[in-house]
């Protein structure tokens, strides 16, 4: 190891091993043997190597977090919304006796009447929570009253109802009525009854007298010849479906 005398100017430091490295005021100049070279060039790669591992992990990291904060915001929005459905059935939760009313005469028609049961299934979501069926054929005619499928049940919900035929031989609706029994003025619950009538409450309406209606069959063309015209656009069908509350949502029923 050799050394200058001393300057307040500059100076200069020169050390030989396997590399001479000459410091200057300002410069620094690396003049490496082969071997060394090697080394170093070696040492760089690796400490790149490190350096964007570093960078990949704290990337995937971020986009752990990012992902874990979606999922939180999903899981919360979906909570939200099951309470919320919660609240929209436990507020139209039926605890009192219902009704599908049937009006099967069509001034223009005849023969609306069938000998197969006729079944009104109600649903939640794909469940179903109550039937009532006719097993011993109905007929119809103008003065005669309309078919009645009275379910009464404790306490349940439903969202849609469907209409079934067992059969061939078509029936035909052109009204159909979905009613609850009536809740009296100091809270009990209803019916209430008149003499020998009940009062109900009707909660939905689909159809019109003597309008387009609904062709219960197993055989679509039913729904041709004299009835084409009076015949809704889903034609003749085993089943009808009747929705309810358009509200509903499966997904977040709980």
């Amino acid at each position: 190891m050799k050394s200058g005398p001393p300057s307040y100017c500059e100076h200069t430091l020169t050390i030989q091993v396997d590399a001479a490295i000459e410091l200057t005021p300002g410069r620094w100049d690396l003049t490496l043997n082969p071997s060394v070279g090697a080394i170093m060039k070696f040492t760089k790669t690796i400490l790149t190597a490190v350096m964007m591992t570093v960078i990949s992990s704290t990337s995937f990291a971020t986009l752990l977090s990012a992902e874990a904060q979606d999922y939180r915001k999903d899981a919360y929005e979906r909570t939200k919304k099951e309470k919320a459905m919660k609240r929209q059935i436990d507020r139209v939760e039926w605890s009192k006796p219902f009704m599908v009313k049937i009006d099967c005469y069509h001034s223009s028609l005849s023969n609306t009447g069938t000998k197969d049961w006729i079944t009104v299934n109600f649903y939640r979501g794909d469940k179903i929570v109550a039937q009532k069926t006719r097993k011993k054929g109905i007929s119809c005619g103008a003065t005669g009253k309309d078919i009645e499928f009275e379910v009464a049940a404790p306490r349940l919900f439903f969202d849609r109802f469907e209409i079934a035929t067992s059969g061939t031989d078509a029936f035909y609706a052109d009204e159909v009525r979905l009613l609850k029994a009536s809740v009296v003025s100091n809270g009990d619950v209803g019916p209430i009854n008149l003499g020998t009538s009940t009062r109900w409450e009707e909660i939905r309406h689909f159809g019109a007298d003597n309008g387009k209606g609904w062709c219960l069959s197993r055989e679509a063309k039913d729904g041709y010849g004299a009835w084409k015209d009076y015949v809704s656009k889903d034609g003749c069908r085993t089943v009808h479906s009747f929705t309810v509350y358009d509200w509903y949502d499966k997904e977040y029923d709980r």
